[in-house]
This record gives structure tokens, sequence and C-alpha cells, in this order.
């Protein structure tokens, strides 16, 4: 019979049984769905606004505002 030969190497660490709680990930926004929150939300402050024409730009740019704070977005 032969034997095998031992050796003195470490043994690789173990991993743990539980793995450590990780960060929350934020949610990933697709451009597509981003415009899409925006419009839907700027269409509701030209309701809000009466229906009246005229400030298209200005409900868009508050709309990107109120969508990107919605979801954390900071650019």
């Amino acid at each position: 019979m032969l034997r095998q030969r031992q050796t003195n190497r470490p043994s690789a660490p173990a991993k743990p049984a539980v793995q450590p709680a990780s960060k929350p990930q934020k949610q990933v926004l697709s451009k597509e769905t981003f415009i899409k929150a925006v419009e839907k939300r700027a269409h509701e402050i030209y309701l809000s606004r009466g229906n009246n024409p005229g400030s298209a730009l200005g409900d868009w740019l508050q709309a990107e505002k109120d969508t990107k704070a919605k979801f954390d977005i900071k650019e």
C-alpha cells in the first residue's frame, strides 16, 4: 500500500455560514422609464395649471426635478 504524503500547507479559510448584510441597492432606472415618469409628471403639472398652454418647458423642467427627487437621482 502506498501512503499519501502529508503536507503542512494551511487550509483555505472556510466561508462564513452567514453572509454579512450588504448595503441596499439603489433602484436602477432606465432612461426610457425615467422619461415616461417625467412625461407623466409634466402632464400632471399642465393639468394642475388649468390646461393653459405656453409653459411646456417650465412644466418639463419641474417634472424632471420632481422625478429626480422621487427616485433619489443626484445629477
